[in-house]
């Protein structure tokens, strides 16, 4: 062998511990690569269950939501009824007080009547009849009834004067 073949040689020989080195290399990146992809595996595996958990309460979130928006559909629909029941029962009140107005009224004019035309004639025959003076006496009480319902009336109406401006 002549001296070329030998630095030939010797240099295919560097070249192959060269190339030995970068295979070893090789081998240790692909180790860590493999050991890498294992552990990628294992974290997607993973991902892919909490993915799945993920989908499962999504689904229920989704239900929860449009049993939700059924409630509030019917609430608002309770709502409006609320009210309209509100304006009815207001209307009601109002009613009622022009009632209790025309009521009082009525009562206050069989009060005087009562008092004034009344009381003078059965005044006049009692000292005439002394029958009369019993029946004088309970048509006497009738008129004191009249004036308590009237008073007690007055009362019920101012309550519920205080009553509607409170609300």
């Amino acid at each position: 062998m002549n001296s070329e073949e030998m630095k030939l040689l010797q240099s295919i020989a560097t070249d192959m511990k060269e190339v030995k080195n970068d295979v070893r290399e090789l081998k240790s990146d692909v180790a860590v690569l493999k050991s890498d992809v294992r552990e990628l595996k294992s974290d997607v595996a993973v991902l892919k269950s909490d993915v799945a958990v993920l989908k499962s309460d999504v689904a229920v979130l989704k239900s929860d939501v449009a049993v939700l928006k059924s409630d509030v559909a019917v609430l608002k629909s309770e709502m409006k009824e609320v009210k309209n029941d509100i304006v009815v029962l207001k209307n009601d009140v109002k009613n009622i007080d022009m009632r209790l107005d025309r009521v009082e009224n009525r009562l206050t004019g069989v009060e005087m009547t009562l008092e004034n035309e009344i009381s003078k004639s059965i005044a006049f025959i009692a000292e005439a009849h002394t029958g009369l003076v019993e029946k004088v006496d309970v048509i006497h009480y009738d008129v004191e009834r009249i004036k308590d319902a009237v008073s007690i009336l007055d009362f019920v109406q101012k309550q519920m004067a205080k009553s509607n401006k409170n609300k």
